[in-house]
C-alpha cells in the first residue's frame, strides 16, 4: 500500500498498537507508507524500538529534526549495525540540511541504502552521526566523499555496495576515526589499496574478496582487526597465509565455525518449538499460556547464549 502517515495514526500506533494490529495489520506496518506529515514525525520519534520507515520516499527538514530524536531501547545485540536505528532505506536523495537533521538521530543506527550516491556537502553532514551509519547503496566513492565520510566516529561505517576503490579513496577511507569500515562489496583489489587501507586503525571488513596477491595479503596483515572471511588460507601462498593466520583476522575458517554454531542454534529453536508443541497438544487449555511463556523465554535464553558465543 501507499499512503501518508499523519499524526492521528502515528499516534494510534505508538499508544494502541494491539488495537491495530488485529485489523488494521497494513497500517501498523509502518514502511507501507510513502509518505509523512511533519507533525507525524515527533510522536513515532518516541517508538521504543526500531523505526522502520523504509516506505518514504521523500522526508522534510522538519519531519528529518523530529526523527532524530528517535532512541529506542539499547539493544543487547552483539551485531552493533543491527541495534535500534531508523530506517530511511526508500530515501534516493536527500538534501545536505536533511543530512544534518539526521545525523543527530539519538539511536544506535542510521539505514539509508536507498542512496546511492551523494555530494560532498551530504558525506560532509552524515559524518557527524555518532551511531553506525549504513550506506550499503553507495556504488561509487569520489576522492571527496571519501574524505568527507572518513571523518565519521560512529560504530560502523557501511559501504559494502561499492565494487570498486580508487587509490585516492582508499588513502582517504583509510583515515576514517570509527570503530568499523565495511568494504565487503569489493571482490577485487589493487596492492596500492591494499597498502592504503592497511593504515586503517579499526576493524576492517573485506568480506567480498576471494583472492589475494602475496603483497596485498602481508599489507593487509597489519590491520588491527580484519574481516576476510571469503578468503580461504589455503589457497594462498604459504608466505601469505602465514601473515593472515592471526586470531584477529576473521577467513573463510572461521565463517564455517560460524555457520555451524548458528546451523546448530536454528536445530535446538526447532527441537524447541517441537518439544513445546508437543507438551501443549497434552496439556489442558489452561496449561498452554505456561507453556507459550516458558518457550519464549527458553528462545530468548537461547538467543542470548548464541549471540555472545558468535561473537
Amino acid at each position: 500500500m501507499s499512503g501518508i502517515i499523519t499524526k492521528e495514526i502515528a499516534e494510534q500506533f505508538l499508544t494502541d498498537i494491539d488495537s491495530v494490529l488485529p485489523s488494521r495489520k497494513d497500517a501498523a506496518d509502518l514502511k507501507n507508507f510513502t509518505s509523512l506529515t511533519d507533525d507525524a514525525a515527533e510522536p513515532l520519534s518516541r517508538i521504543k524500538d526500531n523505526l522502520d520507515l523504509s516506505g518514504l520516499t521523500e522526508i522534510s527538514v522538519e519531519a528529518a529534526t523530529s526523527l532524530s530524536d528517535h532512541k529506542g531501547n539499547p539493544s543487547d545485540s552483539g551485531f552493533s549495525k543491527f541495534k535500534r536505528g531508523l530506517y530511511l532505506d526508500g530515501l534516493t536523495k536527500i538534501s545536505s540540511e536533511v543530512a544534518a537533521s539526521l545525523s543527530k538521530h539519538k539511536g544506535e543506527s542510521l539505514w539509508l541504502q536507498g542512496l546511492t550516491e551523494i555530494s560532498e556537502e551530504v558525506a560532509e553532514s552524515l559524518s557527524e552521526y555518532e551511531g553506525s551509519l549504513i550506506l550499503a547503496g553507495l556504488d561509487k566513492l569520489s576522492e571527496g566523499v571519501a574524505t568527507s565520510l572518513a571523518k565519521n566516529q560512529g560504530t560502523d561505517l557501511d559501504l559494502s555496495g561499492l565494487t570498486e576503490l580508487s587509490e585516492e579513496a582508499a588513502i582517504s577511507l583509510a583515515k576514517h576515526q570509527g570503530t568499523s569500515l565495511d568494504l565487503s562489496g569489493l571482490t577485487e583489489i589493487s596492492d596500492t589499496v591494499a597498502e592504503s587501507l592497511s593504515k586503517h586503525q579499526g576493524n576492517l571488513a573485506l568480506n567480498g574478496l576471494t583472492s589475494l596477491t602475496d603483497f596485498a595479503a602481508v599489507s593487509l596483515s597489519k590491520v588491527q582487526s580484519l574481516n576476510v572471511e571469503g578468503i580461504n588460507l589455503t589457497s594462498l601462498s604459504d608466505a601469505a597465509a602465514k601473515s593472515l593466520d592471526r586470531s584477529d583476522v576473521y577467513t573463510a575458517k572461521d565463517a564455517l565455525a560460524r555457520k555451524k554454531v548458528i546451523d546448530e542454534w536454528n536445530k535446538q529453536q526447532s527441537l524447541e518449538k517441537k518439544k513445546i508443541i508437543d507438551e501443549w497438544n497434552k496439556q489442558p487449555n489452561g496449561g498452554c499460556l505456561s507453556l507459550i511463556v516458558i518457550g519464549l523465554t527458553a528462545s530468548f535464553l537461547l538467543g542470548r547464549a548464541i549471540t555472545a558465543l558468535v561473537n
